[in-house]
């Protein structure tokens, strides 16, 4: 409906220049506050005249200075964070892998779905140390988990054809996916 035609009727009618949208979260991007201020005021008045309202925790601030909270992620100029909400539930993941590990059992098929999730999460942001820290002590936790619950059951493969099923993960780190 409304809110799905709304961005582009700004962006035209105010000659936006940088606008992101993802469901009911809009960025706007502009030179100056002022610039912003005036585009907040004219959408308020867009989105009155459609009985809507804007959120009352709207920021406009410095994008340089804290980046942008966007989708689990804060966007920087010239690189990218992973949420600190996901990063501390991947840290607790990866404490109860390890504390597995030591005491040699194997992962549950939850933590092992998991942890290849938050794997999936950190490939999209600057998380060089934040792997070599917390995935790498785990990986042989992961490999075992793939090797003997999944890549075993599979039917009419041998173990050893399963590492096309490997990708390189950074250097040396290879991860398994099913």
């Amino acid at each position: 409906g409304v809110q799905t035609c709304a961005l582009p009727i700004f962006k035209e009618d105010l000659r936006i220049k940088y606008a992101i949208r993802f469901m009911d979260d809009y960025v706007i991007f502009a030179n100056s506050k002022e610039l912003l201020h005036t585009y907040f005021y004219k959408i308020g008045e867009y989105l009155n005249d459609l009985e809507l309202t804007i959120k009352s925790n709207y920021q406009i601030y410095r994008v340089n200075v804290r980046g942008v909270a966007f989708i689990g992620y804060r966007y920087f100029r010239h690189f990218i964070l992973i949420s600190k909400k996901t990063l501390k539930r991947m840290k607790l993941l990866c404490r109860a892998i390890l504390s597995k590990q030591s005491r040699k059992e194997l992962i549950s098929f939850r933590q092992w779905s998991g942890i290849n999730s938050y794997i999936g999460c950190l490939k999209w942001c600057n998380s060089y140390k934040l792997k070599s820290k917390y995935i790498k002590p785990i990986l042989t936790s992961i490999k075992n988990y793939y090797w003997y619950n999944i890549a075993s059951k599979k039917r009419g493969t041998k173990l050893k054809s399963m590492r096309k099923y490997c990708y390189k993960l950074y250097h040396n780190l290879y991860l398994c996916i099913a």
